[in-house]
């Protein structure tokens, strides 16, 4: 449970049984991080809030929502970098 924001849930996934390589548990950790980022995303960049009709319509809106989330992203970096 590697960064686990909610100590209340308990997540649980799935590895191969026996010893585990590092970097299966890198790569299991890092999905926490995946889901936070959409959870964030479908409430400030609008996400979750499209009424399309058609695919074209929602591959417009999904192209703005992942250029505001890379903006976001490059914003938030540059801040910490400095």
């Amino acid at each position: 449970m590697c960064g686990n924001l909610f100590p209340d849930k308990v997540l649980y996934h799935s590895l191969y049984l026996g010893m585990p390589d590092p970097s299966q548990i890198y790569m299991q950790a890092q999905t926490f991080w995946i889901e936070r980022t959409f959870q964030d995303d479908k409430t400030k960049c609008g996400l979750g809030e499209y009424q399309a009709r058609k695919w074209l319509s929602w591959h417009h809106h999904m192209a703005m929502v992942m250029i505001t989330m890379l903006f976001k992203q490059l914003n938030f970096i540059d801040i910490i970098i400095g």
